[in-house]
């Protein structure tokens, strides 16, 4: 899978804001949890970590605010480009031509 593939999927499993997915891992754990569920490639886990906790802090609920839309999720996706909101901070992702994944 791609580095692009591997972004989308964790992407969807983990940076949604639906409170009942809310979660704030330990670096270690967002480790384990891409290797061992989201097949990210060991040699990538690092990088992975390093954006979340730089981005986000391993909280899944974290929001930035922006001049136009919002940073969403573990990786602070913007919602620009890449989310569509559904209700009160869910969304689904979509690819940039607006079509959902």
């Amino acid at each position: 899978m791609s580095n692009t593939g591997y972004f989308a999927l964790v992407f969807v499993l983990l940076a949604t804001g639906n409170g009942a997915w809310a979660k704030i891992y330990e670096r270690c754990e967002l480790a384990r949890e891409l290797k061992e569920k989201h097949n990210v490639p060991e040699d990538q886990l690092a990088t992975w970590v390093c954006i979340a906790r730089h981005e986000s802090n391993f909280d899944t609920t974290a929001v930035g605010t922006l001049a136009q839309g919002k940073d969403n999720g573990i990786f602070q996706i913007s919602d620009l480009f890449w989310c569509e909101y559904v209700s009160n901070n869910f969304f689904h992702v979509h690819n940039p031509k607006n079509n959902i994944c």
